[in-house]
């Protein structure tokens, strides 16, 4: 292998970019969350609209960096 083959090398995997598994709604209802949260509603806001615990919407906020 010489000092080049890195290059054909694939990339590494994105960790801070989330992969849905197919159809999981707890993924959807997180992706949501954040769509909403970046549209300028606040996380009580979305806990009420979306019917989860406020500890747990706070909590995707801080995990994700949402507020980047």
């Amino acid at each position: 292998m010489g000092k080049d083959a890195h290059m054909n090398a694939p990339a590494p995997p994105d960790t801070a970019v989330q992969q849905p598994a197919d159809g999981d709604p707890k993924f959807e209802a997180r992706a949501r969350a954040r769509l909403l949260y970046w549209q300028g509603w606040g996380v009580s806001q979305i806990s009420e609209y979306l019917g989860i615990k406020r500890a747990t919407i706070a909590s995707w906020s801080m995990r994700d960096k949402w507020r980047k």
